[in-house]
């Protein structure tokens, strides 16, 4: 299901993007949210990736994890549409965060709306 493009805008956008990595982010690079708040969210999908746990050590230990992953593109708010598949096509970012902090910031937007 897609979860409509204005739902998570303005200081929700900014709440949530400061849990999230953009993509091809290098990691030390600072990231100013001001901008944010004129910006929406427009869901682009799940992803569910493996990684070994380096923190398994028993026989019983979980050796595989799944990270559920949120992939979102922050759309200027003037061009965004929920019509849209991409929501708009030029300066925008895309970013990965965490399902169960995305579906949280999704949910609690939808509460107060």
């Amino acid at each position: 299901a897609s979860a409509s493009a204005d739902v998570l805008s303005g200081s929700r956008a900014s709440k949530l993007i400061q849990q999230s990595r953009r993509v091809n982010e290098d990691e030390a690079e600072a990231v100013e949210l001001a901008w944010a708040t004129d910006f929406s969210v427009k869901y682009q999908g799940c992803h569910h990736i493996k990684q070994w746990n380096n923190a398994a050590d028993g026989a019983d230990d979980v050796r595989m994890l799944t990270k559920r992953l949120v992939r979102y593109r922050m759309c200027p708010s003037e061009d965004c549409s929920a019509s849209k598949a991409n929501g708009c096509q030029s300066g925008y970012g895309d970013y990965i965060v965490d399902m169960d902090t995305y579906l949280s910031m999704y949910w609690e937007a939808k509460q107060t709306d």
